[in-house]
């Protein structure tokens, strides 16, 4: 699936890192940012993540707190050793690293409030499995994943982040769009001999739904998930297209651009 083909559509309507960010759908109160951040001052993240867009409050290094959007990108170690989260800051327009123990709050689309570490729980990221030591806080225990469940998110989501971007390509991503995504989600794992029948992905389904809600694909996301597409066996990238093609249709509205696109893979 070349980017200058059946994608070059998608291109056109998903934003660039910094380009500006959305307004927050809840009802929220932004305070004045300091009038400079504290340095970056990160090693490379051992922990890509996916661009799940957020807002966190955050206290910076002389006290200062701040509320800002953010769209994750991965996990890093300050050169202190601090684990920090590295992100979009939309209200910078540029990367910044943002300690986990000075995150005060996270806070959904839906208006939710959430601690940091509980977030990363939701996420199944083990902080001592990548090598970084989680703040000394109290938290709640992890519920366990297993690891054919860990495995399938991290080969799937790709592919969840491009029919995100098409979801997202008109600004809104509709309930029907959402449903799509996750039936695409089902019958991946049904597809994978290794998982354990329907039962097992039934835990996970939420958390999936609540992912497609908070992604923000940028054309960087884009790349990455075509490349990995390109790099898959050719059934799954199969169904990826025909996904796509019934994701365009989902909201009832099929586009110029999006009747191209279903020209270009012989599904119009």
């Amino acid at each position: 699936m070349p980017r200058d083909l059946a994608l070059r559509w998608l291109y056109g309507r998903a934003p660039a890192d910094f380009d500006p960010a959305p307004d927050w759908p809840a009802p929220v109160t932004m305070t004045p940012l300091p009038i400079e951040d504290d340095p970056d001052e990160d090693d490379p993240g051992p922990v890509e993540l996916d661009p799940i867009f957020l807002l966190i409050d955050y206290r910076d290094s002389k006290g200062q707190p701040s509320r800002r959007r953010i769209t994750c990108r991965a996990l890093v170690r300050s050169r202190g050793g601090h684990p920090s989260l590295r992100a979009i800051c939309h209200e910078r327009s540029a990367m910044r690293a943002f300690r986990l123990d000075r995150i005060e709050a996270v806070i959904d689309q839906d208006g939710t409030v959430t601690s940091i570490l509980d977030f990363l729980d939701e996420l199944a990221i083990d902080m001592a499995g990548i090598g970084l030591a989680a703040p000394a806080k109290p938290r709640k225990k992890a519920t366990p994943i297993v690891d054919t469940a860990e495995d399938f998110r991290r080969a799937i989501m790709p592919s969840v982040v491009l029919l995100t971007a098409a979801g997202r390509s008109d600004h809104h991503l509709h309930d029907r769009e959402i449903d799509a995504i996750l039936e695409f989600i089902e019958d991946e794992w049904m597809e994978r001999s290794d998982c354990p029948g329907p039962d097992g992905l039934d835990a996970q389904i939420e958390s999936f739904a609540k992912a497609i809600r908070r992604l923000r694909p940028t054309t960087r996301d884009l790349d990455v998930g075509i490349e990995a597409l390109n790099g898959a066996n050719a059934a799954t990238r199969d169904r990826t297209i025909l996904a796509l093609a019934k994701l365009v249709k989902a909201d009832g509205v099929v586009c110029e651009a999006e009747e191209e696109f279903l020209r270009e893979v012989g599904l119009l």
